[in-house]
């Protein structure tokens, strides 16, 4: 079986990774794993209930917290070459979405 890296696009207020997407306004913290072998190792009691998004080629690995209520997935899990690209991206739509409010 052949897996393509999940697309991961930014913008008009949301983040979509894969088919799955969730306005930034519901994005927590988002992370860099820590690198390691097993993903297991690199994100420590990983929830069922996670969104994952996985490419083994690929070693940058970012960790979501969700923050809906409603929603019951905890974080999402996934793959990115560019990892510091995508966590300026997400906190600077974030912050954009911030300022639109006021």
């Amino acid at each position: 079986m052949f897996f393509n890296a999940p697309v991961i696009r930014i913008g008009n207020g949301e983040i979509a990774v894969g088919k799955a997407r969730i306005p930034v306004g519901l994005v927590g913290a988002i992370e860099i794993a820590p690198k390691g072998p097993r993903l297991a190792a690199r994100i420590p009691n990983l929830d069922a209930n996670a969104y994952l998004a996985l490419q083994n080629s690929v070693k940058g690995l970012l960790k979501m917290d969700i923050t809906d209520k409603n929603d019951p997935t905890p974080y999402w899990v996934f793959s990115s070459r560019s990892p510091d690209k995508v966590i300026r991206a997400v906190e600077q739509a974030k912050s954009a979405v911030a300022k639109a409010r006021v």
